[in-house]
């Protein structure tokens, strides 16, 4: 990867961000994107893109997935299915700068 991270893994600058970055990204995490994934990563980067929020709360973040998922998938629990360590983890996937709420170490 050529993307320079922080020590948590996070993009430096989100302007450097790939879907090839977000591949390598989401294997350090030991995940494999697949088509849900990518719904889901591009959902929360046109919401970051639409708000531009540094903190992404999550149940507004679930009711914006219901644009591009059926109601019934955007649940908390469909979404650690995908990213075990939740929507810290997806923005760190998507690319988009680190939340004020994280804490280093915290993957």
């Amino acid at each position: 990867m050529n993307a320079k991270v922080d020590a948590d893994g996070y993009l430096i600058d989100f302007n450097d961000w790939t879907p090839e970055i977000a591949e390598q990204l989401a294997k350090n995490d030991s995940i494999t994107l697949k088509q849900e994934h990518w719904i889901i990563i591009q959902c929360l980067k046109d919401f970051y893109q639409e708000y531009n929020v540094k903190v992404i709360p999550t149940r507004t973040f679930l009711k914006k997935l219901t644009t591009v998922l059926e109601p019934t998938k955007c649940t908390s629990t469909y979404l650690y299915t995908f990213f075990p360590k939740g929507l810290a983890q997806v923005s760190k996937i998507a690319g988009l700068p680190k939340s004020t709420r994280c804490t280093k170490g915290i993957f």
